[in-house]
């Protein structure tokens, strides 16, 4: 009844929260890295808990969501838990020492709401050494990979390939999370003879996995805040395997596509729209962000992020 009252404190110190904090408080850590909202209370009280107050202990935020508007296309999670990540935000944000967020329009999010100065840290895989597989004449081949999760409607980017069959084809590669929806999923392209699906592997395999196609596909909507500003993981491995790019003109996403020009916008959010920038590819266009994902690889990878995390720590544990 907390969340509903807005008996915040109470709701943040849950009893498993208080149990880490029993464990671990006490204990000098050099610094403490978060990568959730609501964690950010239990690491910063672990770090007023240390035996050696004499040395600095940073806390940082990892926050790969703009979390006042997390899940805000749940009537139940804006009843609920929206106004504790807001609670958390103006309270404890920030006493942190540094905040990490994975795209410009998040860091923009925070800093309007909040008065918050974030660093940009994309999700960025390890680069991969390997070349981009050659561009054919046949139909373009396509991949895209993730989670099936509703919010995402991933039932409009099958629409856009049942209009393209003949022309491209579509392999999905999805963690089944919701399970009635991955099988509604599939039960929707099981009429189209241009889509099927693939066993997802782990995280480490997908580059490899999905380097033989022409094109890495995100066709996501923007109905809520953290997808238009969004600038995802697979954006980032579509660049490692090496592929071309096709998305939906969502702001982050396309200002680094064209940055790097690395492949196609959707002049909008339909099918129709999606299946119209697929058809402009051609096997000249497609050689040609492939090669240009191949120069932009040394860039867009993690090694460029270790390399900057690194010396952020070193900076604030610095006495």
């Amino acid at each position: 009844m907390g969340l509903l009252c807005h008996r915040y404190e109470q709701d943040l110190w849950t009893s498993r929260q208080r149990e880490i904090f029993e464990h671990l408080k006490g204990r000098d850590f050099s610094a403490i890295i978060c990568q959730d909202c609501l964690l950010v209370p239990l690491a910063l009280a672990i770090r007023e808990a240390r035996t050696n107050r004499d040395r600095p202990c940073p806390v940082i935020l990892d926050a790969r969501e703009y979390y006042p508007r997390q899940f805000e296309q749940s009537f139940l999670w804006n009843l609920t838990l929206s106004g504790i990540n807001d609670y958390v935000c103006r309270k404890y944000f920030p006493r942190l020492d540094h905040i990490f967020t994975v795209s410009p329009g998040l860091a923009q999010g925070y800093h309007e709401e909040y008065g918050l100065d974030c660093e940009l840290l994309p999700s960025c895989p390890y680069y991969q050494d390997i070349a981009p597989a050659p561009a054919h004449d046949g139909p373009v081949r396509c991949i895209h990979h993730g989670a099936a999760s509703s919010g995402r409607r991933l039932e409009v980017m099958l629409e856009a390939f049942r209009l393209l069959e003949g022309i491209a084809t579509l392999d999905v590669m999805l963690v089944p999370n919701e399970p009635d929806y991955y099988d509604k999923l599939r039960q929707l392209a099981g009429a189209a003879g241009n889509i099927r699906f693939l066993d997802p592997v782990p995280m480490d395999e997908i580059v490899a996995r999905i380097s033989g196609h022409d094109v890495g596909v995100f066709l996501l909507p923007d109905n809520t805040f953290n997808h238009r500003r969004t600038l995802p993981n697979k954006f980032f491995e579509y660049v490692q395997a090496r592929l071309a790019l096709a998305i939906t003109p969502l702001p982050d996403m396309s200002a680094m596509l064209r940055q790097y020009d690395l492949g196609v916008v959707a002049k909008d959010f339909t099918p129709q729209a999606f299946a119209a920038a697929i058809r402009s590819l051609t096997p000249e266009s497609i050689a040609r962000f492939k090669s240009n994902a191949h120069n932009a690889a040394q860039s867009l990878c993690w090694e460029r992020n270790e390399e900057h995390l690194r010396k952020t720590l070193f900076s604030l544990m610095r006495p």
